[in-house]
């Protein structure tokens, strides 16, 4: 009986490594050959290079120590607050409110939720950095104006982010749960048109 090859791929940190096995071995390493396609490997993706993003060294004015790669000052929190809000205000081009409009109508002609996710994940490593800088301020200057800086901009990115998963909250509903929501002006940015 000849004997057939099984190509198995083993995970690890590493670079990924194929190699053959005999069938005889095939039933004592099916554990290891078994590879489960991740539903959401797409947006876990995004939101890791998203905080990638947030969390890297070229943002200005950061006065960094080597070791842990954060601003040792509060001067270099401010700026990288101020960097993350002018990515806010960049994503949102200015106004939440018509921003979130914008998402809702694109889905309601399109039936297509990527890109409310797409913007979900964004705000949501906008949040991570943003708290991250409220808790390097506070460590170093305590409670005062230079933490209302960054909890004002908490504040706006959490307010988008919570308008925006209450269209998904209705879009998991179905289509017409959201058009009846919309219409009856019950959604949740609605009350700030």
């Amino acid at each position: 009986m000849p004997s057939h090859q099984t190509k198995v791929t083993l995970r690890s940190t590493k670079p990924q490594k194929t190699r053959s096995w005999p069938t005889e071995q095939r039933a004592s390493i099916a554990m290891i050959s078994i590879k489960p396609q991740l539903v959401h490997a797409r947006p876990f993706n995004i939101m890791q290079k998203q905080l990638s993003i947030m969390l890297s060294s070229e943002m200005p004015g950061r006065d960094c120590c080597q070791s842990c790669n954060d601003p040792v000052t509060v001067s270099g929190w401010l700026a990288w607050t101020t960097k993350l809000h002018s990515k806010f205000a960049a994503l949102m081009k200015g106004n939440t409110t018509t921003f979130t409009e914008g998402l809702y109508q694109g889905y309601v002609v399109s039936c297509q939720k990527d890109k409310i996710c797409d913007a979900i994940i964004e705000l949501e490593g906008l949040q991570n950095a943003t708290t991250h800088c409220l808790d390097g301020i506070l460590q170093l200057a305590g409670v005062g104006k230079d933490l209302d800086k960054v909890q004002h901009l908490n504040r706006l990115i959490r307010e988008a982010l919570s308008w925006l998963e209450d269209i998904m909250c209705y879009i998991v509903g179905g289509y017409s749960e959201v058009i009846e929501m919309y219409t009856k002006r019950r959604l949740l940015y609605q009350a700030f048109m």
